[in-house]
């Protein structure tokens, strides 16, 4: 079961950027995403990534707890309002992911992994992951809301992974609940949140 993934091997075969609508729209859901984020031990400080400024967050520890690294829910709650989150290591999160990354392992012979990203939209500040590059190639999965996604014709192979251009992008277009993009490691590209939105990115 490749859960329309097969339609797009050729295409990242091919190595250049795409988006193509409506392929999958049924991974993964907010509910899903309440129940783990509850699950403390998931929310590590390795694990839990976020735009939102975030000046030293503290908490007690508390004898219980296997993994004193994991943020409590009371210090999550403010930062999830404030900017794009995401949380790494999740191939394994539902049978559905696990199932598309086996797929894309398989077809590809890379190592692949779920990266869920989630915005809340609560204020323009910060709602989005500005220009830059990434060390993997990525398949990018909007599960709900809208984003709009760019991608340029430039590659950036070291230095600052932030960058910014005025060019124009070779992609640039709104991502809707199914749509994939696809985006070759190095390419610069941003993903701006228009609405609350829930996405999946696939790193290869």
């Amino acid at each position: 079961m490749s859960l329309g993934f097969h339609k797009l091997i050729p295409k990242i075969n091919q190595g250049k950027p795409f988006y193509v609508k409506n392929i999958c729209d049924s991974l993964f859901t907010w509910k899903e995403l309440e129940a783990i984020i509850n699950i403390r031990p998931l929310t590590n400080i390795d694990r839990f990534h976020t735009t939102a400024k975030v000046n030293g967050i503290e908490w007690e520890s508390s004898a219980w707890l296997s993994d004193q690294s994991s943020i409590p829910a009371h210090c999550l709650i403010p930062i999830i309002k404030q900017g794009v989150c995401w949380l790494a290591d999740m191939s394994r999160v539902n049978k559905k992911i696990n199932t598309v990354c086996n797929y894309i392992e398989e077809q590809t012979k890379g190592t692949v992994d779920a990266h869920i990203y989630f915005d809340l939209h609560k204020s323009k500040i910060n709602t989005s992951l500005n220009q830059h590059w990434d060390l993997s190639d990525n398949i990018i999965v909007q599960m709900s809301g809208i984003t709009n996604f760019k991608v340029w014709n430039i590659k950036k192979t070291e230095g600052e992974r932030g960058v910014y251009t005025e060019e124009k992008p070779i992609i640039d277009i709104i991502m809707k609940k199914g749509d994939v993009v696809y985006i070759p490691k190095y390419l610069v590209h941003q993903a701006v949140s228009m609405s609350k939105r829930l996405s999946i990115s696939f790193p290869i």
